[in-house]
């Protein structure tokens, strides 16, 4: 499943370092929160993918599915945030409203 996130959208042609995982996950961030979800999905997935640890860039990628309703992925989203930081209140309440 995590593989299949990272693989459906590729990153818009930001003028990013394609290595820079910060400038991607605040890229993505800009995007969320100017209602570009599928932009953000982009750039979140783009983060990952340089830095898979990143736990607040799987956190606000689970928000970012949430918004396009995309349910399922949005769990597996937050389950991997929530793995890497079990005690993530955001991520655990998020999932749980998500699996309500």
């Amino acid at each position: 499943m995590k593989q299949d996130l990272l693989a459906e959208s590729e990153p818009p042609d930001f003028p990013v370092a394609t290595d820079d995982a910060a400038a991607w996950y605040q890229q993505g961030n800009l995007d969320r929160n100017a209602g570009k979800l599928d932009v953000a999905l982009a750039c979140y997935n783009k983060t990952i993918e340089l830095q898979p640890h990143k736990q607040e860039a799987w956190t606000n990628l689970g928000w970012v599915l949430v918004g396009l309703e995309r349910w399922n992925e949005a769990v597996a989203a937050y389950t991997q945030a929530i793995q890497l930081q079990p005690g993530d209140a955001e991520a655990v309440a998020n999932q749980g409203w998500v699996l309500f």
